[in-house]
């Protein structure tokens, strides 16, 4: 094999490593049998083949080192692909990948069909991997090997040699580098067991321990095995050990406390800082110090070393190896404790805080990115409370079991308490995880306050699996909130009311009224002993806001929950404000009396507050009290709003007459009427066709005189009232209808064209007879007859309907505006003679009023529109204001059109919405 690849060799080569991690990247989204990855299989191929013909002999060894792919033993560059492939090797635990001139396509398939991708499930597909391709001829797979020192080999007279070996030749300038390599600190402490005789914490000193009685005896064979030189042995020893134990390679002892601070201390000097003069600790001195160790703690040291060691083939050590090495001794002796019955719960919190105290202080010299943190404000767990976590962690699930179900189920993280509550959910064991959420509230009660402080934190975490249990989530409130108003401490208060408004805000969720109920008498006892806290608190909770969500499931399921009039009941004013502006938001029939039901279960006070916010509050406001007054109480909306609607600009006489319109009062059409003079012009027209729309026959006769008026402030209010006539079919009108008809002048008919169209369409509803003599009479062409008012659907769900038949232009008709400082057009794509729905680009809020110029070849159309609620890039709008003359050209102009218009229904309008509650 040449040594110094070709430059077209190595160009080959780049080629080939870059089109092997596409290949991996194809593998990864579609799939090896993808044609995508096919396609990228053989163009790999193709590329191999060329570095290996490019060879002398054939061979090719690509290897990783240092973070960089090399090629026969050069650099092959420096490039991204060359880089992620050489950490792909290294991460999955290869050296190098020997490429042999006899490879076959099936054994390149399978070197690429099964190779790990990288990530963090690399390592764990490894193995799998390595023994997959131990048949595969023209591939050889060769692994990262670390061969250390056997350390019961090391003689006392080679100490010092030892230790200048493992620093290296920068160690004595460097000593910085062996704290973060856990091989090297074994050598170190076998060499200091050497200069005194034996090895590193290995036979003399587990013998002395055994004999000691802080080691149990070993037998033998394990003895022989662990003295036996071969390399291979010694790291088979430390791995076997590891797995599943999560400790050494032999049973930890359990020193005195003050040992394993001892040893935190060493491990915090071997660091030092930078106000240390002496600097840190060198490598002779640790060695002196840890000779002085107790057997016993040695013992232990070592085998966290060992187990820590084992891990340097799967992730590289940093700086925080320190304090790893410092938590698993810390955990390990407290776990021992507590399982031997020799402390109690709050006993080993104790033990954790004092060395956590001995770890925070390492952690500091080394967490320079916790400080960065910390400066920008994030909070960062302390230590003891790292410890703790662990700590839980590593106790087996029997004695975690046996805290859970005790009074001191407090102390357990709520991390792992919600782990354990969760399995027994998917065992199906409810009566235990209630017995356990029982247990924990009582650290509420607990005269301890960091079992207090522990407990609420705790509550907020758990709040799901107490919503699941509406007694013990109605519990858990009811202490919190009294310990709010007991708790001196302010921390601890604070502390409790984060709990309380979070369990507050889980039976909101789950849409549990009896539990809110609750909540609000603990609000209640509250605001008599710390009233300053009441605002807060229901701010947070946020309560108010969410009865929208409330009424909103009672109109999705079409029934009133239980529970919901009583928190109503408590929440007068909020609930009727939510109510009514919902009211008004209703599109169904359905709707409208299941919300009025519900209004008229709170009685006179809710009542009280409709008319006292339609008298006082400002407009936007007011004016969604109509809909529930115009059903409740029509007299008193009449009065206020003939005063209200003189000081409310046009968008709020718009919302008043649809509010009415909407709410289904069956005399509507009088309230309407007696609104009418206080209406903007520009509204009435609209307020003229929901009189009509109402079936309220007791405004005929006032429509009687609209339709006989020939002049008014909009040209619109005459036609408007002669189709309401039509639509509720009054007889006494027919005279008037047919005067309208047949009156003449000299030369020409008294009435406009679109007046008498309208009169002779209405004429036709009520009385088909009458209309069949005259028809014949009167000059008006089928084509001027066409697009006649709809009648109302009496047993339609929808409340809005409408009001002509619209049509889907074919030929493209197109309005601009002119009212406006910046004009635009509008591509209009369906119109009727109310109005229509066009395409536009700007955005037009509901509510505003444009003056439209339609334009058809050489003919143009004029009217005022308001525009409507729409969705982007669209444009719906109602005609307010036409001329008669416009009017006629306008409904000319749709009678042209080639596509006929749609016959629009409200009977059998459905939801749009999907019915799925937003419960849990």
């Amino acid at each position: 094999m040449s040594t110094t690849p070709t430059l077209p060799q190595t160009a080959n080569a780049r080629t080939f490593v870059r089109n092997f991690n596409i290949l991996l990247k194809f593998m990864r989204l579609y799939g090896f049998e993808h044609s995508r990855t096919a396609e990228q299989m053989d163009k790999t191929w193709a590329e191999l083949g060329a570095v290996l013909s490019a060879e002398s002999d054939g061979d090719i060894l690509l290897a990783a080192s240092g973070g960089k792919l090399l090629l026969n033993g050069t650099p092959l560059g420096n490039s991204a692909a060359d880089r992620n492939f050489a950490q792909l090797l290294i991460s999955i635990g290869l050296s190098s990948v020997h490429f042999s001139s006899n490879i076959s396509r099936e054994d390149f398939d399978q070197f690429v069909r099964n190779f790990p991708s990288g990530g963090s499930a690399a390592a764990a597909h490894a193995e799998k991997y390595k023994r997959a391709m131990e048949g595969v001829r023209g591939i050889r797979l060769n692994e990262i090997c670390f061969v250390p020192t056997d350390p019961g080999n090391v003689s006392p007279e080679l100490a010092a040699q030892i230790t200048k070996g493992i620093l290296g030749p920068a160690g004595s300038d460097n000593p910085e580098a062996w704290f973060n390599d856990p091989g090297r600190l074994l050598q170190l402490i076998a060499a200091a067991e050497g200069a005194r005789g034996g090895g590193a914490a290995s036979e003399p000193a587990r013998r002395r321990a055994a004999s000691e009685g802080i080691l149990p005896p070993e037998p033998e064979e394990a003895s022989a095995k662990r003295t036996r030189g071969g390399v291979s042995d010694f790291w088979t020893e430390v791995k076997s050990g590891m797995r599943g134990l999560q400790v050494g390679s032999g049973p930890l002892v359990t020193p005195e406390q003050e040992d394993v601070c001892k040893i935190l201390r060493l491990l915090r000097q071997m660091k030092g800082t930078d106000d240390d003069p002496e600097g840190p600790l060198a490598p002779e001195a640790f060695q002196s110090r840890l000779s002085e160790v107790s057997t016993g703690v040695r013992v232990q040291f070592n085998d966290a070393l060992m187990a820590l060691a084992s891990q340097v083939q799967n992730q590289p050590q940093d700086k925080a190896f320190l304090v790893r090495l410092a938590e698993h001794m810390a955990i390990r002796f407290a776990v021992d404790t507590y399982q031997k019955g020799n402390t109690q719960v709050t006993g080993v919190q104790q033990l954790l805080e004092r060395m956590g105290q001995e770890i925070g202080a390492l952690r500091e010299i080394l967490g320079a990115h916790e400080n960065k943190l910390k400066e920008a404000g994030i909070t960062v767990e302390s230590h003891t409370e790292q410890l703790e976590r662990q700590f839980w962690t590593a106790v087996p699930e029997a004695t975690k079991r046996t805290t859970l179900l005790s009074t001191e189920a407090w102390c357990v993280p709520p991390r792992h308490v919600s782990d354990y509550l969760a399995e027994l959910q998917k065992l199906g064991d409810r009566d235990t995880g209630k017995e356990i959420l029982s247990c924990y509230l009582q650290g509420v009660a607990s005269k301890n306050a960091d079992a207090q402080k522990k407990t609420f934190s705790g509550l907020c975490d758990l709040a799901e699996f107490y919503g699941e249990e509406e007694e013990l989530l109605g519990q858990a409130i009811t202490q919190v909130g009294a310990c709010i108003g007991e708790v001196q401490d302010r921390d601890l208060r604070s502390l409790a009311s984060a709990a309380f408004v979070r369990l507050s805000q889980e039976g909101a969720t789950r849409r549990s009224f009896p539990v809110l109920q609750l909540m609000l008498s603990s609000l209640d006892r509250l605001e008599a002993i710390a009233p300053s806290l009441i605002q807060g608190l229901q701010q947070r909770i946020g309560l108010e806001d969410r009865l929208s969500e409330f009424f909103e499931d009672a109109v999705r399921d079409r029934k009133i929950p239980d529970g919901l009039v009583e928190i109503m009941h408590r929440l007068p004013r909020s609930g009727v404000k939510q109510l009514a502006k919902r009211f008004g938001q209703a599109r169904f029939h359905e709707d409208c009396e299941l919300l009025l039901d519900l209004f008229q279960k709170l009685g006179p006070e809710g009542k009280d507050y409709l008319i006292e916010s339609l008298n006082e509050a400002p407009p936007l406001e007011a004016v969604e009290t109509v809909g529930l007054l115009s059903r409740i109480d029509p007299r008193q909306l009449t009065e206020a709003l003939e005063r209200r609607l003189r000081e409310c600009p046009r968008s709020v006489h718009d919302l008043v007459v649809r509010r009415i319109a909407y709410g289904g009062a069956p005399d509507r059409g009088q309230l309407l009427a007696m609104l009418f003079e206080s209406l903007d012009p520009l509204i009435r027209p609209l307020a003229l066709d929901e009189m009509g729309m109402s079936g309220d026959i007791d405004v005929v006769p006032w429509l009687l005189r609209m339709a006989q008026m020939e002049k008014s402030e909009n040209g619109l209010e005459q036609l408007k009232a002669i189709e309401a006539v039509g639509r509720l079919r009054v007889q006494n009108a027919v005279s008037i209808l047919r005067k309208i008809l047949e009156a003449k002048n000299v030369f020409r008919w008294q009435y406009p064209s679109e007046v008498r169209i309208v009169a002779a369409q209405a004429l036709a509803k009520i009385d088909p007879v009458a209309w069949h003599k005259l028809q014949s009479k009167v000059d008006l062409t089928p084509a001027q007859l066409s697009f006649p008012a709809l009648d109302t659907e009496v047993d339609a769900s929808g409340v809005r309907q409408r009001r002509y038949l619209r049509s889907n232009l074919s030929q493209r008709l197109v309005a601009g505006t002119t009212n406006l400082r910046e004009n635009f057009t509008l591509d209009v794509q369906s119109m009727n003679l109310g109005g229509g729905s066009a395409d536009v680009e700007k955005h037009c809020p509901a509510g505003t009023v444009l003056a439209l110029r339609f334009t058809v070849g050489l003919r143009t159309v004029r009217a005022q529109v308001l525009v409507r609620e729409s969705p982007p890039n669209t444009v719906n709008f109602e005609i307010v204001e036409i001329t008669l003359a416009d009017r006629a050209r306008l409904r000319q102009l749709l009678s042209e059109a080639d596509t006929p218009p749609t016959q629009g229904t409200a009977k059998n309008r459905v939801r749009r919405r999907v019915p799925q509650k937003s419960k849990r």
